[in-house]
């Protein structure tokens, strides 16, 4: 698989003020990222809140997408998903609707006890797709599962024919510059802390998914840009920005609920998140976005233009 350059967003899942999915306004977000300088989309992740969705609704949304999407990008879909028949239910939907690749992150409820045990459940998985390039997803703080990712490609690409790289969403660079070196360069690595991205490029990394690509990617492009242009010092700065961003989010609560109201600032509303997580009130909803426009950020955020 030719390996993906630039910036994946990762959309959110929009929903009416009830909590039910709205798939009309898929339509939305797909002329939004139109616009943007992006790769491709990674439908149903973390930030599509999937673990708070049925099958059914997972299975809806990425048939959505897969109508809607700009077609010069990758469609990706994650398919993780703590009960292994469900994750192979949505593998072989990717498959059939013609997805560009699936990923699927650890069991985190029942966690694997070993790297044997993580590597058996994604063959399994991978098995009900077998067509489809495959991205493990690596985000140890949420999934609680923190085995090296070096060892990890070393141990499952025997057993794994379609397994491409990795979504790597953690902050050890020494794990992930062992990983983009392994096997000179095989396995694609994209990078999934947007607070560290220039460290990722730094050692290597030349594709990222990250939430406040949904928002921000104009600030994220420029970044790209100037590294790729050896103007080191404007990427600097670009990238200090970005922490000013990620700053008041996790100052907000550092929750999905957060970032959907700082999507608010392009123009198109997302919708609330589901419970456990909480939509912002009212009251601190203002004062994110006065405090985004304070700063002088919002010229780093993409408008919707319908």
């Amino acid at each position: 698989m030719e390996k993906l350059v630039g910036l994946v967003v990762p959309p959110f899942t929009p929903m009416h003020a009830d909590g039910k999915i709205d798939l009309d306004r898929i339509a939305d977000l797909a002329r939004l990222y139109a616009g943007y300088e992006i790769s491709g989309l990674f439908v149903c992740g973390s930030t599509g809140e999937s673990f708070s969705l049925t099958v059914a609704e997972r299975i809806q949304i990425v048939e959505r997408w897969s109508e809607k999407i700009d077609h010069q990008m990758k469609l990706m879909v994650h398919v993780g998903h703590n009960c292994l028949e469900s994750a192979k239910t949505l593998a072989q939907h990717a498959m059939q609707i013609g997805a560009d690749s699936i990923s699927a992150c650890s069991p985190s409820f029942f966690k694997p006890a070993t790297l044997d045990e993580l590597i058996d459940f994604m063959v399994e998985v991978t098995g009900a797709a077998p067509n489809l390039p495959f991205y493990y997803y690596h985000i140890p703080s949420v999934t609680g599962v923190h085995f090296p990712m070096r060892l990890f490609l070393e141990k499952a690409a025997p057993r794994i024919p379609s397994l491409c790289g990795i979504k790597y969403t953690s902050e050890n660079l020494y794990d992930l510059g062992e990983c983009l070196t392994f096997q000179n360069g095989r396995f694609d690595l994209l990078f999934g802390c947007d607070e560290m991205l220039l460290g990722g490029l730094a050692i290597g990394v030349n594709g990222a998914i990250g939430t406040f690509y949904n928002f921000t990617s104009p600030l994220f492009s420029a970044m790209l840009h100037a590294f790729a242009g050896g103007q080191l010092a404007e990427a600097q700065r670009l990238q200090g920005v970005a922490r000013k961003i990620v700053e008041l989010y996790f100052r907000y609560g550092g929750t999905l609920g957060v970032a959907k109201e700082m999507m608010k600032l392009t123009g198109i509303d997302c919708g609330p998140v589901r419970l456990p997580l909480r939509t912002l009130d009212k009251e601190k909803a203002a004062a994110l976005q006065r405090e985004i426009d304070q700063a002088d950020l919002l010229q780093y955020w993409m408008r919707f233009k319908s």
